[in-house]
């Protein structure tokens, strides 16, 4: 996304989310091999779809849709994490 953004904010907030999720996903990885989990070889369909719509915009539809989908995904994330501390299942 971030070649194809058209803003500079748009622009440095894809690059800020690709250096945050290497870091995390390596931390994940880590912690996936320690409980004997490995993590999906693709994207699930929702987030394969949510690239394709993206490919077929451009300018500021493409980076409004982009910012779009970031807020969502991390919204349901923080939900997410909320559920796990409260409720999951392993253990700490």
């Amino acid at each position: 996304m971030k070649e194809k953004a058209t803003s500079r904010a748009v622009k440095e907030v894809a690059q800020r989310m690709v250096r945050d999720h290497s870091g995390a996903n390596d931390r994940l990885l880590a912690l996936g091999k320690k409980v004997g989990m490995s993590p999906p070889d693709k994207l699930d369909e929702e987030h394969r779809a949510m690239g394709a719509n993206l490919e077929y915009m451009s300018g500021a539809q493409r980076d409004h849709a982009y910012i779009q989908g970031q807020i969502i995904d991390h919204q349901k994330t923080a939900q997410l994490l909320e559920y796990e501390i409260g409720s999951g299942e392993t253990p700490n």
